[in-house]
């Protein structure tokens, strides 16, 4: 017995439960695909937000007079902040010197110095700066705050996030999604059709 035989040995509430389930389903995958698109909006905000405010916060330290100046400090300092917010990669404070821009003191132990033209922008511009980032397929937030003195901007502070996280809520919903719809999609249609061409002709 094929599935049309099949089809039409069964009532019509089982054949219209066989198209309103498909299409349950498929408005179930629908908006599931929708909330993963808004949670990953969510939170790509907090960290949006949250890396903000401490590089404000670090920025507004370093600005004091009374600012700390032992680098050491400092390492300590922002380390403890890197360490209790676990989307912040690094954090790097330069200092603007006749020579240019320099790394004052880093989170990171890497010794490669990262390219400072975003950083140079935003002393120039003496404004807080938010830079979308992409690389190795995965994306990052660089915040970038002045550190203003009484001359103007004498260097910066620059929070690097991840925004991992919301990818990867974002890839578990793709990934139902990515089942269920073609799934529900199909069934359905195939339920429609022996619908109206076998049960109303």
């Amino acid at each position: 017995m094929n599935l049309r035989q099949y089809l039409q040995t069964r009532s019509v509430s089982f054949r219209l439960y066989a198209i309103i389930i498909p299409t349950t389903v498929l408005a179930i995958s629908l908006l599931g695909y929708m909330d993963g698109r808004f949670a990953m909006r969510m939170l790509d905000s907090q960290v949006e937000e949250s890396s903000i405010r401490i590089a404000n916060q670090l920025s507004d330290d370093l600005s004091r007079k009374d600012a700390p100046n032992n680098p050491d400090r400092v390492r300590a300092w922002i380390g403890e902040l890197v360490e209790s917010n676990f989307y912040i990669l690094r954090i790097d404070i330069y200092h603007l010197t006749p020579e240019g821009l320099t790394r004052w003191v880093t989170s990171s132990s890497s010794t490669t110095l990262p390219l400072t033209v975003d950083e140079m922008t935003a002393i120039r511009e003496s404004r807080l700066l938010v830079v979308p980032q992409f690389q190795e397929h995965e994306r990052f937030l660089k915040v970038i705050a002045p550190i203003r003195s009484a001359t103007g901007s004498s260097g910066c502070v620059t929070v690097t996030a991840t925004l991992k996280q919301s990818d990867l809520v974002g890839e578990v919903h793709d990934k139902i999604a990515l089942f269920l719809l073609p799934a529900s999609v199909l069934i359905l249609v195939l339920m429609l059709h022996y619908l109206f061409t076998r049960v109303l002709t």
